[in-house]
């Protein structure tokens, strides 16, 4: 809630040198929104955070932050590192309960690209571009979006309805799904070429254990 989330951003040194943001693979500034938690600046903390990512409510689900940003805590062994993943996720979902995710998108520059792939590599891309203008038609071979954020990680995890909300949010960016359609067998790569003024490769190469 908010309370706890005011008491443990509280927590955070602000160290000149952060070792968090550095074992951060986003290099996420998370001493700055921090200290606005700490302030009760939610809103203005979580548009901090999203300078980083587009996708905070996943990230801050499936990160591994015990091994990275929360292990560089300069508080971990002394006590308890700063819950970083939990505030992330905090953040996110209330950016979306107030209102601060929109699905607003640059006028139409007249550029189309294609994604190949709609995992959390895929669905990145075509937020960031469909943000900027560019007309986006995401093809996945299978039926639900989401790539490994539905197929591979267990929902106790990350929620479906999260993806889902995380998808809905590109529709209404414009952004256009073809599932069940499989590159190189549905739809040729030569036809993506001619088709789209870019074509972004963002299915994974998943090898049988």
């Amino acid at each position: 809630d908010e309370a706890t989330a005011r008491e443990q951003a509280s927590r955070c040194i602000q160290c000149p040198n952060p070792s968090c943001v550095t074992g951060c693979a986003l290099c996420n500034p998370i001493p700055q929104w921090m200290l606005l938690t700490a302030e009760g600046r939610f809103l203005e903390a979580a548009a901090v955070l999203g300078t980083a990512t587009n996708m905070a409510e996943v990230c801050a689900r499936v990160c591994p932050t015990d091994r990275m940003c929360e292990w560089s805590c300069i508080l971990n062994g002394v006590s308890e590192p700063v819950p970083i993943g939990a505030l992330e996720q905090f953040l996110a979902e209330y950016a979306f309960a107030h209102g601060q995710v929109d699905a607003s998108t640059a006028p139409p520059n007249g550029l189309r690209v294609a994604v190949v792939g709609s995992g959390p590599g895929g669905l990145a891309g075509a937020d960031e571009l469909a943000r900027r203008g560019y007309a986006v038609t995401v093809f996945d071979s299978a039926l639900v979006p989401g790539g490994l954020l539905v197929n591979g990680i267990p929902a106790f995890k990350v929620e479906r309805s999260i993806v889902q909300r995380r998808v809905e949010i590109l529709q209404k960016r414009g952004v256009v799904f073809r599932l069940g359609v499989k590159l190189g067998e549905n739809l040729s790569f030569a036809e993506l070429r001619t088709g789209f003024d870019a074509v972004f490769l963002g299915f994974d190469s998943r090898k049988a254990r």
